[in-house]
């Protein structure tokens, strides 16, 4: 008697396969879509023209920090540091373009640097070229830049400006080998948190009053 083929089959287990991973590779696929859709410029910071957004990011509210001085190894903690940091709490956009490979580092970065002048931003720190030698990864932990992406080590310039409560921390650097110049950029705008989200549990008479009236007298 022909016994039909096995669902665990060389060419089932395989055809399995391939369709669990079609089906990943689509929902990768949507995902990616879907973060682009949402990406949009901060509108307190003009886009390079003919930039391309490669990721992006917003928290209504998180921690940021600008670099104030230059970065550096310890040797002592065996970590990067920096004399001068700025913490900063708020809502935190955080952008990555790509720039055509025809255009410089240094054309980008000044041209970064005029924008926020005439846009009423002033510069709190400047690091020239190199601000630093190795891959801009290094610097996440004195940025908290958290999980989000960063990348590059060659040409790396960055600068921290300020207008009012909003707050930009500017990376500019590249892959080298002819790549173009990478942009990556928090931007935080300083507000207090909103605490107040959640109700109140329990049965004490000041649980009740915030339940009832928002506020206890």
């Amino acid at each position: 008697m022909t016994c039909a083929r096995s669902a665990h089959s060389p060419f089932a287990t395989r055809f399995l396969r391939a369709a669990v991973f079609g089906a990943v590779l689509a929902i990768s696929c949507a995902q990616a879509q879907s973060a682009r859709d949402e990406a949009h410029d901060h509108p307190a910071v003009s886009r390079y023209p003919d930039a391309r957004i490669a990721h992006y990011d917003f928290k209504e509210y998180e921690e940021g920090q600008l670099m104030l001085s230059k970065p550096y190894f310890d040797s002592k903690t065996r970590r990067l540091v920096a004399d001068k940091l700025l913490a900063v709490e708020g809502k935190v956009t955080y952008l990555h373009y790509e720039i055509p490979k025809s255009v410089s580092t240094l054309q980008v970065f000044r041209n970064y640097q005029s924008a926020l002048k005439r846009s009423g931003f002033n510069e709190l720190f400047v690091c020239a070229r190199p601000c630093y030698d190795n891959n801009l990864s290094d610097l996440r932990e004195l940025l908290k830049a958290r999980d989000l992406y960063l990348n590059g080590s060659y040409d790396l310039q960055y600068l921290a400006a300020q207008r009012g409560d909003t707050y930009v921390s500017l990376a500019v650097n590249s892959f080298g080998g002819g790549a173009g110049p990478e942009v990556w950029m928090f931007v935080i705008e300083k507000e207090a948190l909103d605490d107040g989200k959640m109700a109140v549990t329990g049965d004490s008479a000041i649980a009740k009053a915030l339940n009832t009236n928002g506020r206890v007298d």
